[in-house]
Formats: structure tokens, sequence, C-alpha cells
């Protein structure tokens, strides 16, 4: 996907919608809060954030909120589905990530957005498509439906990695900022739950 970034122009939006679709309440280890320490942005949203910083740079969070379909999710405060407002510190890009664990079905897709075209991913599906100006797809590249082959990747990846001790610093220090920035989500969505509470009482108080 990267070597079509170029191809959109200048790059000004992301939107990532990640979907699950659990039939009924979060159960085992995910539904105690000591254990999971938060719902579906940290189980799931870590790795979209992941790529995004990955491909456009540090980012900063603008605006969140967390919600809960079940009285079980919200007693242990771990979210059924958070939305996520990032701003990236170069070039003027932003992106919104939307994730839910009761969703109408399983679905993953990426849209970004340039000045030239769209790159969309369709992660479930392994299928990337460059969209010009007018909508014509300029260009494709589908995948196998099933990574089989990932566990082998990943190992490899880290086997590669830590020969090699600077690059394996500027992963730790990658990762420890991913870190900071899942506080500052989650930061973000307790302030507008507080927010939010008060001007219910206000509005009730009237």
């Amino acid at each position: 996907m990267e070597t079509l970034l170029p191809r959109v122009g200048e790059r000004y939006w992301a939107q990532w919608t990640y979907n699950l679709a659990f039939p009924a309440v979060t159960t085992g280890w995910r539904a105690r809060r000591r254990q999971a320490r938060g719902g579906v942005f940290l189980d799931m949203g870590y790795h979209q954030i992941d790529v995004l910083c990955r491909l456009f740079g540090p980012a900063r969070v603008t605006a969140a909120s967390k919600h809960f379909r079940y009285p079980e999710s919200q007693r242990e405060d771990l979210e059924d589905l958070m939305s996520v407002s990032l701003e990236f510190e170069r070039g003027g890009m932003s992106s919104h990530l939307l994730l839910s664990r009761h969703g109408a079905g399983k679905s993953e897709t990426l849209e970004i957005h340039g000045t030239e075209g769209v790159i969309q991913l369709d992660a479930r599906h392994a299928r990337v498509t460059l969209f010009g100006r007018d909508g014509s797809v300029l260009d494709q590249y589908a995948g196998p439906d099933l990574a089989t082959d990932s566990p082998a990747v990943v190992l490899g990846y880290y086997l590669e990695l830590i020969s090699d001790r600077q690059a394996a610093l500027a992963h730790l220090r990658h990762h420890c900022s991913l870190v900071a920035l899942c506080h500052e989500v989650y930061d973000a969505a307790a302030r507008a739950a507080v927010g939010h509470h008060q001007s219910i009482e206000r509005t009730e108080s009237t």
C-alpha cells in the first residue's frame, strides 16, 4: 500500500473502520478490567494507530468517545465501541477510527484520501484499490483471503529486528509512543464522558 501513497497526491484524510460481529456480551479475560485494562480500542485499535503512525508520523488526539452496548461492559469500563479522531504532526493529515465489537457484520476498511485520488483497503478480503479523482479504478492488488503465513512472517521480522540494535531501539521508541497515544485516547474519552454527564445534569436541572 505504501507504494501507492504518492499516486493519490497530498494526503489529507484517513478513515479506518473495524467491526466485529459478536452477538452477545464479551466474556473471558477481555471482560475483566484487571486483566484487559481496556476494551475494543486497546484490543484492536493499537494495531490501527501503529499502521497510521508508521505511514504518517506522530499523532495527537483531537477527540475520542467510548460507548457501551451492555451494562456488564459499562460496569467494568471496557468499551464496546470507540470513536477516535487524530491529527498528525506533519502534512495537515487527519484521521478517524471507529471500532466496534458488535457491528452488523465483520469488516475492516481503510480509506486514504488525497488530492489526486483515494486508496481503499479491504483488509478482510486482502484487497487494495487505487481510485482516481473521477472514481475510476487505476490499480488494484488482491492477496490471499487468509494470510496463513502470518506467524512465520512476524517471527521472521522480530528475529531480524533483534539482530540490529539501532533498529530494535527505534522499534521500542515507536511502540512507547503508541502506548502514550493510547493513554491520550482514553483520557480524551473520559473527559468527553464527564462533559456529557455534566451537560445532561444541567439540562435536567433547568
